[in-house]
């Protein structure tokens, strides 16, 4: 049940002006501090805009794992059923903690709500001068401090599919430490996304719109070509060298977009939906 308070306890906490206090979420834990300490002055305002109830990063990550271990327990339950019951409950618990693993490393916060402004919908930052690149910056420092925890995850849950597809534990601690690393480079593309959502990039047939789609495509297809290959290809040297060219065609998708952004080829209105 939800806390309520009374008259009496709403009144001294507007009285003492309790609810104009910032969270102080740079003590709530060690990331959250290590967070904060990477953050400048502009970028600590900036990530108190992007989450107004104030970052928080250990308590999410504890359920991850704690569900991580379920889907163990789960498998291992399972596996006195037989070993396909033992595959899909892996496979089931493996996707849903992934999903969560995305939510956390990826979000964005309120950053790009879009807002009614006269007639039509703008991404809320662009009401606070807020540019492209320092709020890009701080959301790619937010997945930075949670790189321990991906790469943990992304390790562990490796390990685990080798031991059920019976194949070398090392090979899936491997890979899992790559596709952790490749996890926290697609915040690229990701963000890159994020801020398209918010424009008129794409809405009107023209040459640009075309060059653009085309150059989106070219390094989506791109990064997922290269970042599977980095995977599964078994000579080593060639595989992380295929891993670099990921996470520098990832940065590339992202500065390319940000030249458009910043040459003013699209706006930042787009018409409600109806």
């Amino acid at each position: 049940m939800p806390t309520r308070f009374g008259p009496t306890a709403i009144e001294e906490v507007i009285q003492c002006r309790q609810f104009l206090m910032a969270p102080v979420w740079d003590r709530r834990g060690w990331f959250e501090s290590s967070l904060w300490k990477l953050l400048n002055a502009r970028e600590r305002a900036l990530i108190e805009f992007v989450f107004p109830n104030g970052v928080n990063i250990a308590a999410p990550w504890k359920k991850i794992f704690r569900n991580l271990a379920f889907t163990v327990l789960a498998a291992v339950g399972a596996g006195y059923v037989g070993p396909v019951a033992r595959f899909w409950a892996l496979l089931g618990g493996l996707f849903v903690t992934f999903c969560q693993v995305l939510a956390e490393v990826l979000s964005t916060g309120q950053a790009f709500r879009l807002v009614a402004c006269s007639g039509v919908n703008i991404p809320i930052y662009a009401g606070y001068a807020i540019g492209f690149r320092e709020l890009a910056r701080v959301l790619f420092k937010y997945s930075i401090v949670q790189l321990p925890l991906v790469i943990s995850f992304a390790v562990f849950a490796g390990i685990l599919v080798c031991q059920l597809l019976n194949l070398p534990l090392a090979e899936g601690a491997l890979i899992g430490l790559k596709a952790g690393g490749l996890l926290l480079v697609s915040r690229f593309i990701f963000v890159t996304f994020a801020f398209s959502a918010g424009t008129n990039d794409t809405s009107m047939l023209r040459f640009r719109s075309l060059v653009l789609l085309l150059l989106v495509v070219a390094f989506c297809l791109g990064f997922v070509g290269l970042a599977a290959a980095s995977l599964f290809v078994p000579r080593q040297q060639i595989a992380w060298l295929l891993w670099g060219f990921a996470a520098v065609e990832a940065y590339a998708f992202f500065r390319v977009y940000g030249w458009f952004y910043h040459t003013n080829r699209f706006d930042l209105m787009s018409l409600p939906r109806r």
